[in-house]
């Protein structure tokens, strides 16, 4: 993490609460085909889950987690995750993995244009601790590093009219999100 950063990614502008979703269109690697944000949040709130790159082990416990609760939060939520890892890199990933019936966009070229449309930028001083700590204790291992090992998750929620009802740049907290989908 000694790489040197330009003004432009310590500086990038994070989205709040309350304001409008960037766009966010892609073709999945799952079945599930083409994901348009706009035409999703029109039948009920997305989740849109930011994580590093299917290598990491941190990014790969929060994977496995968010599959546990993906029925729950799919009652009253469309789920749409995105990834740096490469389709090849994410179609061998996801091989060995059953019921992963929700969208998985990939975005494993610089400049990240979903990640940087989202304000997701370099792993912040809060977060760095949690994803080493998370990692050491995954029972996953470490495998090939894609996009940017310096690249924080992040995960929010918008709503039906597009407005952000819920950002959080760190670590998928799978918790809140239940939680907060709930009350939709």
């Amino acid at each position: 993490m000694s790489e040197k950063f330009s003004k432009d990614e310590r500086t990038m502008a994070k989205l709040e609460i309350g304001i409008e979703a960037p766009d966010l269109k892609g073709s999945s690697v799952t079945k599930t085909g083409d994901f348009d944000l706009k035409k999703s949040m029109k039948a009920k709130p997305v989740v849109v889950v930011f994580s590093r790159y299917f290598g990491c082990p941190a990014c790969q416990a929060d994977f496995d987690e968010l599959v546990e609760v993906k029925d729950k939060l799919a009652k009253k939520a469309t789920i749409v995750y995105i990834t740096q890892s490469t389709k090849s890199s994410a179609e061998k990933f996801l091989s060995d993995k059953k019921g992963v019936d929700f969208s998985i966009l990939c975005d494993p070229e610089k400049p990240y244009p979903l990640y940087k449309a989202w304000g997701v930028g370099k792993v912040g001083i809060s977060t760095l601790p949690k994803l080493i700590k998370k990692a050491k204790a995954s029972k996953h291992e470490h495998g090939p590093k894609e996009g940017d090992e310096a690249q924080s998750p992040a995960d929010f929620v918008v709503g039906t009219d597009g407005k952000l009802v819920y950002v959080n740049y760190s670590l998928l907290d799978i918790g809140k999100l239940l939680e907060l989908v709930e009350k939709l």
